[in-house]
């Protein structure tokens, strides 16, 4: 809940480090993401990761990968990151044994 709630007050943190899903009750198209920094240790920013994208919850595509060398996350505590484009794959290029 509050890794998407709007609030800048809240975080959500794991330090396990498992993977955020988030699900949608229907089909939402989703085109940026923004992440905001943590509010007390730059070291739990995420300078580095992996957003997929799912219409079904088994077959997952990258939508966007941030590397730390390319991340421009904001040094400074509770600042969120410019928006960041996701790309979705078209069906072109998606195998044919996957097609609809």
């Amino acid at each position: 809940e509050k890794a998407i709630d709007n609030d800048p007050t809240t975080k959500w943190a794991d330090e396990n480090k498992k993977p955020l899903v988030v699900q949608f009750h229907q089909p939402t198209q989703v085109d940026h993401i923004a992440i905001m920094t943590a509010d007390d240790d730059q070291f739990k920013d995420p300078v580095a990761f992996t957003i997929e994208g799912s219409t079904d919850g088994d077959d997952w595509v990258t939508l966007l990968t941030i590397r730390r060398e390319q991340a421009k996350i904001p040094t400074e505590r509770k600042k969120q990151s410019e928006w960041l484009p996701l790309v979705c794959p078209t069906l072109a290029e998606t195998p044919d044994d996957k097609l609809p």
